[in-house]
């Protein structure tokens, strides 16, 4: 009997070991794979201290995960939740599986499972996802964020089931973030010294803000669109495998319900929003996106080609493309610690409003925070913040605030933006009387023409084979462009789609309408015109080709109603043009002349020796009057032929008596020589045309409007008022037709009684001044607060008075007799090698800018010979000729087996196709199109830039698709005295000035306004280290 008490004692070392073992051996029976998915770790060693859990949920009666309750350091947390789907995806969200000939599948408006929910309250923010019955999400607390994630199935048998505690949920571990990944964010090599003066300008002109004003007011949103590589599409096939499409609509909206929840947080100031309005996998990768363009996953060479890409999809309606990709990204210097890119300041910017994260593990929501913030202006906390906020450049521990830099480069950006009325952020691109009603079936809210514009952009529209019927549009739809005759084997077309008289598509079959269920009320609705739109006198185009006349054009379209349900379409044509101007200038070229330019630049283009550059007008056939025909050699020189490579006249383009071009088609001058119609139209009315004499094209040097002012304030802060904006004319002298002022109407909240809800909103406590904004003489300081509602939880817009306030500072006297000064030479450094020819190096570095000179000096070192142990491994095989006549080169490479320790060379060249070309033979690899016009200038004032682009018909090609040239308009207006100038934003960062050791890279800002001078600098330096010599 005296001997039972041991048996409890066993037992209860056993229990206690079993705990620990419980809390401290999960991670050695975790693959490679299942690391990095589980901690975002690639050893066992990186593992963070963790604890497994059995968290506890509570579910409504439809369904929904209404609360989850864990317990971090022995402390119960619990989270009421609330679904988010419906703020995370658009109810138009276009879903689009690409395959490799451009085709795919179209699904519209399907909306994905409701399994993400969103907690915020004082003591913490989570997002938290349950798609496949496991909990997923952070849980962000004042100063550190919490990971929950389920472990794989196949290791819970390892773990006593008796811990679960009635939870109904399986086997999750909790841990704190704290990997301190270094040099994770690749901003700094997407910038090139030719950007460093031409991105001063901070925003592309080439912006655009487009679409219906967002109600509520400050609400800011990112319609976003979401693409999925090929390489990490095969990564969830292998995995998922029937099942990889939902599993990575689920992975995607899981990593951005944890972004949004960081840009809801109390420190982010405004909110940002995240709608994602499109979700296309690439099953197979474009062929502007190969491997082998892009060094299988070097991160500014793929982001480039990612950005291009994106911006060419002609049905583009996001704010901002962000794509996941199954690269273990890299620098392409061995350096793989980098996991995302983005371009700084890209928001809005279509060219640049790209991102670019590895989607490998859980960590890509940190990563996507981050890099987003440098598209929406965020530059990186160092060195004027602490390095323990979001935007720095290192990912570690307690990192999940806003830092008050980030949040100053964030309001500047907005401001720069709703400045130039171009902020995306506050207009919808998609049309809000486009909803998705549960009565309909996609393909009767999405015609076939306007499926066709959703998968491959403007100017696709359904065209049906000859050898196929109509109704097999539910098979296989085909699309294509009219102007070039470029068809494509699209997708089959949307559930819905209209497929002959009483038929619709319905599982991929051509069916009888069953005229039954809530369906059955639709009818055949017939297209009607719109009216015509007005014309605009004053913006009067004149071809630049002599005989031309101005025309101001007038569109009309066929949706009101639109067709549907097989009804029938408009008939007619959608353009007509009014003359506003008899007498364009006779000083232009001829027609023949501009026709010669187009033909140069298709033989150029086309690589074709049959072109001889020259072409003609065939005027004696109205069809082809406006068309540009190119003159082909003949073989036997008897016989003259032409070829239309799709190049019009431009419109008022003279092509016969009295007859004129309009959209490549030649019309007679009508109704008294006042507009441009076809047969079918009626003549304009008298208040519909313009006065010919008095309305000159707008050029250079006269007098015409300048850019609007933005809208002021309105006059009231409560109640109706009035808000208003002006323009001024060029010459000064108000010459120009048409208001120079302009009113609208501001509704704000009632007042009085119903004003009182304000009043319940109350500022918080201003944060302390950050740093002076020079180092020397008199500059800026600010600090912020924010407007929160009485609970303090929510972010308000309704507080009276600023959310910033600024002050001067003065930090002593500047050195103004110096131009730049330089500090002492450090000593020099050891030996780059052990042995044979080295460098030595030595820096300085500028106390005072603008310093002249190098910050680094370098010698030679020679530490003897080295022992000759390594060797020369086999020659690669040569590489393709890179020419195919006329001389070119070919290559090949070896490898040495120790590194780089092999005397010679590891290049190797030879002449290959040493025959001669033929005369107009070119044999570069790429070919580029002509240059297109250049753009607006950038400023309406003072020196700008103006840029112009070209595009890579075939493969690869030398030199840049971009190009730009500085441009003056004229010359600003003095500011009053009482005017101060301002800094502009920095420029980026130039490259380093040493490709190895310490260096030393510049950057530049601009002061804008003139009648003074900003304090400070205008230069900035800093040490830079590319790698080891």
């Amino acid at each position: 009997m005296k001997t039972k008490p041991f048996p409890s004692l066993l037992h209860l070392f056993l229990l206690i070991f079993h705990c620990q073992l419980l809390e401290s051996t999960t991670a050695p029976f975790l693959s490679a794979e299942e690391l990095r998915y589980t901690f975002g770790v690639h050893t066992f060693s990186d593992v963070p201290q963790h604890e497994e859990l059995y968290p506890k949920t509570e579910y409504s009666k439809d369904g929904q995960l209404k609360l989850l309750r864990v317990t971090i350091h022995n402390k119960q947390i619990n989270l009421t939740l609330e679904p988010s789907i419906q703020s995370l995806v658009s109810p138009h969200l276009k879903t689009v599986f690409r395959n490799a000939h451009g085709g795919g599948k179209l699904y519209v408006g399907i909306s994905p499972t409701s399994c993400h929910y969103q907690h915020k309250s004082a003591e913490a923010y989570a997002a938290i996802s349950n798609c496949d019955g496991n909990l997923k999400g952070v849980i962000v607390m004042p100063d550190e964020v919490y990971v929950l994630h389920p472990l794989p199935d196949r290791h819970v048998h390892r773990f006593d089931q008796n811990n679960r505690n009635d939870s109904d949920s399986g086997l999750h571990v909790i841990y704190k973030r704290e990997v301190a990944q270094k040099d994770f964010c690749g901003l700094e090599s997407i910038i090139t010294s030719a950007e460093l003066t031409e991105d001063e300008n901070e925003v592309s002109e080439d912006i655009y803000a487009v679409g219906q004003r967002l109600s509520e007011k400050g609400e800011l949103i990112v319609e976003l669109a979401i693409f999925i590589d090929e390489l990490l599409w095969k990564l969830f096939s292998s995995k998922y495998g029937i099942d990889a499409s939902s599993k990575l609509q689920d992975y995607a909206l899981t990593m951005l319900n944890n972004i949004q929840i960081m840009y809801h947080q109390p420190s982010a100031i405004p909110q940002l929003s995240f709608h994602v309005v499109r979700f296309e996998v690439l099953t197979t990768q474009p062929s502007t996106m190969a491997a082998h363009l892009h060094n299988s996953g070097h991160a500014q060479k793929y982001l480039d080609r990612f950005c291009h890409y994106q911006r060419n999809l002609g049905s583009r309606d996001w704010d901002h493309a962000l794509m996941l990709t199954g690269y273990d990204i890299h620098r392409g210097t061995g350096s793989r610690s980098i996991s995302g890119i983005a371009r700084l300041d890209g928001m809005c910017d279509p060219w640049n409003t790209c991102t670019l994260a590895e989607g490998l593990d859980f960590t890509s929501a940190f990563i996507g925070t981050h890099e987003l913030g440098h598209s929406v202006g965020m530059r990186h906390d160092e060195p004027y913040c602490p390095a323990k906020h979001i935007m720095s450049s290192s990912l570690g521990p307690g990192k999940v605030t806003w830092s008050i830099c980030s949040l100053r480069d964030y309001h500047t950006f907005l401001q720069r933006l709703d400045n130039r009325g171009k902020n995306c952020l506050r207009v919808s691109n998609l049309p809000q009387k486009l909803t998705m009603r549960t009565d309909l079936k996609p393909g009767q809210v999405y015609d076939a023409d306007k499926q066709c514009y959703i998968m491959h952009g403007q100017g696709y529209r359904q065209i049906s084979p000859r050898q196929d019927h109509y109704d097999g549009v539910c098979y296989m739809m085909w699309c294509g462009q009219s102007s070039f005759g470029r068809i494509i084997t699209s997708h089959p077309a949307l559930e819905g789609t209209f497929c002959g008289p009483s038929k619709w598509c319905e599982l991929g079959r051509c069916v009888p309408w069953p005229g039954i269920g809530p369906s059955a009320v639709l009818k055949r609705i017939d297209g009607q015109w719109t009216d015509w739109s007005k014309v605009s006198c004053q913006s009067c185009n004149c071809a630049n080709i002599a005989g031309s006349i101005g025309i101001a054009k007038s569109t009309r379209s066929c949706s009101n109603p639109s067709p549907a349900n097989g009804g029938a379409e408009c008939v007619g044509t959608t353009l007509r043009a009014v003359v506003c101007n008899r007498r364009c200038s006779s000083s232009s070229k001829s027609i023949n002349k501009y026709i010669k330019k187009q033909c140069m630049k298709q033989k150029k283009l086309k690589n074709d020796s049959d072109l001889s550059g020259s072409g003609i007008q065939l005027t004696r056939y109205p069809q082809r009057a406006c068309k540009v025909f190119c003159n082909v050699m003949s073989r036997y020189g008897t016989q003259r032929n032409y070829r239309f490579f799709g190049d019009i006249l431009p419109d008022g383009a003279p092509c016969g008596n009295n007859k004129y071009c309009l959209d490549g088609e030649c019309l007679p001058l009508s109704c008294d020589k006042s507009a441009l119609i076809t047969r079918d139209l009626s003549c304009p009315t008298i208040s519909e045309r313009c006065n010919q004499e008095t309305n000159k094209i707008s050029t250079t040097g006269e007098a015409q409007w300048l850019s609007w002012s933005t809208w002021s304030f309105c006059s009231q802060t409560c109640g109706i008022g009035y808000r208003q904006r002006i323009r001024s004319c060029s010459d000064g002298k108000n010459q120009c037709l048409g208001a120079s002022s302009e009113k609208r109407q501001c509704n704000l909240s009632a007042c009085g009684a119903d004003a009182k809800s304000d009043q319940e909103n109350n500022w918080s406590e201003w944060t302390s001044w950050n740093q002076c904004s020079v180092s020397c003489g008199t500059g800026l300081q600010a600090r912020y607060r924010r407007c929160t509602d009485s609970s303090q939880n929510s972010i308000s817009f309704s507080c009276p008075e600023n959310s910033m306030e600024t002050r001067e500072c003065n930090m002593g006297t500047c050195n103004m007799g110096i131009v730049g000064l330089w500090g002492s030479w450090t000593e020099w450094s050891s030996c780059s090698v052990t042995c044979g020819p080295g460098i030595r190096s030595r820096n300085r570095y500028c106390t005072k800018e603008p310093c002249d000179g190098s910050g680094q000096s370098r010698m030679s070192c020679n530490l003897g010979p080295c022992e000759i142990t390594a060797r020369w491994l086999q020659w690669q095989a040569w590489s393709q000729c890179s020419l195919t006549c006329g001389k070119g080169i070919r290559t090949r490479k070896r490898k040495c087996s120790a590194a780089n320790s092999c005397f010679g060379s590891s290049l190797e060249q030879q002449n290959c196709n040493e025959d001669q070309c033929t005369i107009t033979e070119t044999t570069a690899v790429g070919q580029w199109s002509g240059w297109s016009d250049w753009s607006a200038c950038s400023v309406t004032c003072g020196r700008g830039f103006k840029r112009r682009i070209r595009t890579c018909q075939h493969e690869t090609c030398n030199g840049p698709f971009i190009d730009s040239s500085s441009c003056m308009i004229k010359h600003c207006k003095s500011f009053s005295a009482g005017s101060t100038a301002s800094w502009g934003g920095w420029g980026y960062w130039s490259p380093c000035s040493e490709t190895c050791g310490k260096g030393i890279r510049k950057r530049v800002r601009k002061c804008y306004g003139t009648g003074g001078k900003c304090s400070g600098n205008e230069y900035e330096r800093e040490v830079c280290n590319v790698r080891r010599c």
